[in-house]
């Protein structure tokens, strides 16, 4: 084998050594901190927690954040997204229908329904439990919850 051979092998070495250490040291963190006190000292969501934090210990967070939104900034059991000047997330979208998640509770979210020319109508609401959310509007609402609540501290 040559030294360039070595060097790269070793290089390739590093790289994994280091992500295991980091992984290592955010699994600590996340034990110490809490996934709440992780993604406060990081200052935002890391990727490196997708391998690492599970849907249940994400809604935790979810059911925590909103109710410490609600409290401190709305003074009821939730909010709107137009409280928190946030853009709706949309749940489903037709031709003839858009339904747009713009409430939040700690166990669910609430979708409201438009119809009508440019969806101006609003035709009824319904309430979806996080776990019953699809994978995809379920990252969103996620990742929305934890920027609206890093949005809100910054502005404290």
């Amino acid at each position: 084998m040559n030294i360039i051979e070595n060097i790269h092998r070793i290089q390739s070495m590093m790289g994994v050594i280091n992500e295991d250490t980091r992984k290592n040291a955010v699994k600590r963190m996340l034990d110490k901190m809490g996934l709440s006190g992780t993604i406060d000292f990081m200052g935002e969501y890391d990727p490196i927690l997708d391998d690492i934090v599970t849907k249940d210990e994400k809604i935790d967070y979810i059911r925590q954040t909103v109710g410490y939104i609600a409290d401190e900034f709305c003074g009821v059991n939730g909010f709107s997204i137009h409280e928190v000047r946030a853009e709706p997330i949309t749940f489903y979208s037709s031709d003839e229908e858009e339904q747009l998640i713009e409430y939040y509770t700690p166990y669910k979210v609430e979708v409201d329904s438009y119809g009508g020319y440019k969806y101006e109508t609003h035709t009824f609401t319904f309430s979806v439990k996080y776990e019953d959310l699809e994978e995809d509007i379920f990252d969103k609402v996620f990742n929305q919850i934890t920027e609206i609540r890093q949005s809100l501290n910054n502005d404290i």
